[in-house]
């Protein structure tokens, strides 16, 4: 029986950290405390997951902090903090096209704040108001660490007679139960700093430190204002450390350069040297990934290559995989399982699975302890994950991206690389483990249901078959192709517990299928979620591709 689908902590910690609030209180212990009491109430998927991973914005968080307030306002119960907190949001889009940022922030801080239970007072508008400026989110752990303690907002201290700053490193600390620890243990105090200004917006405070001596790992940068011996400030960051992380990039590039193809490994290889990159230029949400272990890693396989041999290419299990999207000038990851049965010889069948909304390629192979590797590696089918070049990049299914409304330049690259990425994996690992393209799958749940029905329509010569979970509402329209599925082997699942918007979007467009003389296998459970639907079906969508075939033909 195939448990209830549940997040652990790490993947809820993921949620957190890409959603990189503007004021870094999403570090703060009070964040955490909310996140946990909700995993410890067992509550729903839908509860926890509460901030979208959207990276349409680069660098631009107000979106992920306006996303989470949001959702922490659906979820208040006390009529005084939500009409207080309603006034405060019915404020902020005349401040939106106005573009004042600075003024949205306040009152999103504001809000946060007051649905937290707390109090906004003089100390707390001021540690909202607090940044770190040009300061790497992952540091060298061998060189200095420098940046600016910045304000979001004007905003005074309580008291300001003599003001200092310090900055200290301490563990990111969680408990038996993998939950966070409040005040955790300081590792190290990295320096107390005088003559900080009462205007950081407009002259903010530079500072210059080291880490010597720290290991690598994961840490909170805590940052504290103090008048005197009194905190009038206060707010953390996420800090990852990484030994000689620039004199291990150049060691690697040298390697690659002396190496000739092999670009499979080669992005492997790149892709956590790219990513701290992106992330400390403010170009990539920051996320929960563990630096440290992943660029050791590029070094030994770096080093594999120089002397000949290739750890990535036809591996089997499960892989962290990546390659360069040429068009989106970026390494993309994605994740792949090969059954470890695999003689290198069989022609296997494979499945390209969509992730859900808010969700990204590790969602279908590492959700509660890797139920479909196991299936996989019974039925021995290759699974490919891929991210669809962002969190919510939407397939190409979205005419006016994942929120609706007019779609910019942004929303429509975003979508014509998502609907792209999807191609250029399926083909990368079609090609490199000679799959049996007569038995070449789609599958998805819920953003990625719907993307199983945009792109298996219009790409019909390439899948044998596809099944959409609980898709997302809006593909059942006069507008859908489905003239293009005629003889395409189409299994629909949803939970009659799901929103009434994912049940009637499926039967309309179960209803439409028929309409045309075609015959979708379709399953409606009783008492199934949105979530849960993948656990209850998966065993019927595998014997139902178990049966289909098609010629299909290469791309």
């Amino acid at each position: 029986m195939i448990r209830p689908y549940r997040r652990d902590i790490w993947t809820v910690l993921a949620i957190v950290f890409t959603v990189g609030m503007v004021h870094g209180q999403v570090m703060s212990p009070q964040y955490f405390a909310y996140i946990e009491s909700i995993l410890r109430s067992n509550a729903t998927a839908e509860a926890i997951n509460l901030s979208p991973l959207d990276e349409q914005f680069p660098g631009d968080t107000l979106p992920n902090f306006s996303a989470v307030v949001r959702s922490l306002r659906g979820a208040s119960r006390s009529e005084t903090v939500n009409n207080a907190v309603d006034k405060l949001l019915s404020e902020i889009q005349p401040l939106q096209q106005a573009g004042n940022n600075a003024e949205v922030s306040r009152r999103l801080a504001n809000a946060y704040t007051l649905l937290k239970r707390k109090q906004w007072n003089a100390k707390a508008e001021y540690s909202a108001s607090l940044e770190l400026r040009n300061a790497p989110m992952i540091g060298d752990g061998s060189k200095a660490f420098a940046g600016q303690v910045g304000q979001l907002f004007t905003a005074r201290p309580p008291s300001a007679t003599a003001l200092r700053l310090q900055l200290s490193l301490t563990e990111f600390a969680i408990d038996e139960d993998g939950l966070t620890i409040d005040n955790p243990k300081v590792v190290k105090v990295l320096g107390s700093f005088n003559g900080v200004g009462t205007d950081l917006m407009a002259r903010p405070f530079s500072f210059s430190t080291n880490v010597n001596g720290v290991p690598e790992g994961i840490y909170r940068l805590t940052i504290e204002v103090f008048d005197g011996d009194v905190a009038v400030g206060k707010t953390t960051f996420p800090l990852w450390l990484v030994k000689d992380l620039e004199a291990r990039r150049v060691d690697v590039e040298r390697k690659l350069a002396a190496v000739q193809g092999h670009d499979s490994a080669k992005a492997t290889i790149r892709f956590p040297f790219m990513l701290a990159d992106g992330i400390n230029k403010r170009q990539r949400s920051r996320v929960f990934y563990d630096f440290a272990r992943s660029i050791q890693r590029s070094v030994d396989l770096a080093q594999a290559l120089a002397n000949g041999k290739d750890m990535v290419a036809r591996g089997k299990g499960y892989q962290g995989r990546h390659y360069f999207f040429d068009e989106a000038k970026e390494i993309i990851p994605f994740r792949l399982y090969v059954p470890t049965t695999w003689d290198g010889r069989k022609k296997l069948p494979m499945i390209v699975y969509l992730h859900g909304a808010n969700e990204d390629e590790r969602d279908a192979l590492d959700r509660d302890g890797g139920f479909i590797q196991r299936i996989s590696e019974e039925r021995g089918y290759i699974i490919v994950a891929p991210l669809g070049y962002r969190v919510n990049g939407g397939y190409g299914a979205y005419p006016g991206g994942l929120r609706g409304g007019q779609r910019g330049a942004t929303q429509t690259k975003m979508s014509e690389f998502s609907e792209k990425d999807i191609l250029n994996v399926t083909e990368i690992i079609a090609k490199e483990y000679d799959i049996d393209r007569t038995r070449l799958y789609l599958m998805g749940q819920s953003m990625g249901g719907r993307g199983v029905l945009y792109i298996g329509a219009k790409y019909t010569e390439l899948w044998a078959g596809m099944v959409a979970t609980a898709p997302a509402p809006g593909a059942a329209s006069t507008a859908y192709p489905y003239e293009r599925l005629t003889g395409m082997p189409v299994m629909i699942a949803f939970g009659d517990a799901d929103s009434a918007a994912i049940i009637e979007g499926s039967r309309s467009f179960i209803t439409e299928m028929k309409k045309r003389g075609m015959e979708p296998s379709h399953i409606e459970v009783e008492g199934a979620t949105h979530h849960s639907i993948v656990y209850e079906t998966i065993e019927h969508a595998f014997d139902f591709l178990d049966t289909a075939r098609k010629r299909a033909k290469s791309f």
